[in-house]
């Protein structure tokens, strides 16, 4: 797959244990960002020239998603109620259908660390979920479809 548009892309939450996925395509998103970074650890020293000096040390995956409202949405009410309970949820974002071999993505298990109303006048109202990797998470990673 090559130059896609943001269209294309999928977001799944697993509704079955995390060993044994069982992907619900989340069908009223809107935006997905997809946010990796890593902290830098300061590695300078005296004889480091004068020159700041970093290392990779932690990496963050923090993926933010835009939904329209929809009180009556099934994955909308998940992560409502992962948000309100402080449970977690599995969420696969790929590239492309989860049926389509070649799709890419990333997957992990994430607390709602916030579920944000939009009402803006002239918009459909939404909701921005952002997720944050959970303590508790056995499944992080890049995600290939076979």
């Amino acid at each position: 797959m090559s130059n896609m548009v943001g269209l294309e892309g999928r977001v799944y939450v697993n509704s079955n244990d995390a060993s044994d996925p069982n992907w619900v395509l989340v069908d009223d998103v809107k935006n997905v960002t997809l946010g990796a970074g890593k902290t830098l650890a300061d590695m300078t020293t005296r004889s480091s020239n004068k020159t700041r000096m970093k290392k990779a040390a932690i990496k963050e995956i923090a993926p933010e998603i835009e939904l329209l409202w929809d009180n009556e949405s099934a994955t909308h009410g998940t992560f409502r109620a992962a948000y309100f309970a402080d449970t977690i949820v599995d969420v696969l974002i790929l590239d492309g259908p989860l049926a389509t071999v070649g799709s890419t993505g990333f997957r992990a298990q994430y607390e709602v660390a916030s579920f944000t109303r939009g009402e803006q006048l002239e918009e459909g109202m939404t909701i921005n979920v952002k997720l944050e990797i959970s303590v508790k998470a056995t499944h992080i990673g890049w995600y290939v479809v076979e």
